[in-house]
């Protein structure tokens, strides 16, 4: 009897060097660690998350209710994102993080927005609702 052999699959990994000057593609990624929705906040609220992209990161923007706040630098380390994403140099120094003051807000709901931009206009947007409490 003949048994037929199951078909071999070989992986094949290939990094296209950045410096190719025709590259109009980008590997983008972000997430947004904080707030989570729905959280209460009184005088501060933090806001973390990370982003990357081979083309760079151009900008990292706050808004609350359309007014936007704050831009965001992607300077800081995050060595379990460069764990999950090894092969992109740009991973280990993608987290950003502010803490921003929100006392002259009014108590009650309000709309977040973080928008990450990389140099080829690729966006991540991120909504979270936000409670502000003050006791």
């Amino acid at each position: 009897i003949y048994k037929e052999t199951p078909p071999t699959y070989y992986r094949v990994f290939f990094r296209k060097p950045l410096d190719w000057p025709n590259r109009r593609f980008s590997y983008f990624k972000a997430f947004l660690d904080f707030p989570v929705d729905h959280e209460v906040v009184g005088q501060s609220l933090t806001v973390a998350g990370w982003a990357f992209s081979t083309a760079g990161i151009e900008r990292t923007i706050v808004e609350i209710d359309g007014k936007a706040l704050k831009p965001l630098n992607c300077d800081f380390d995050r060595p379990d994102v460069h764990q999950d994403y090894p092969t992109i140099e740009s991973s280990l120094r993608s987290g950003f993080k502010a803490v921003l003051d929100v006392s002259d807000l009014s108590e009650g709901e309000h709309k977040l927005r973080v928008t990450a931009r990389d140099q080829f206009r690729n966006e991540k947007v991120f909504f979270r609702t936000i409670q502000i409490q003050r006791r």
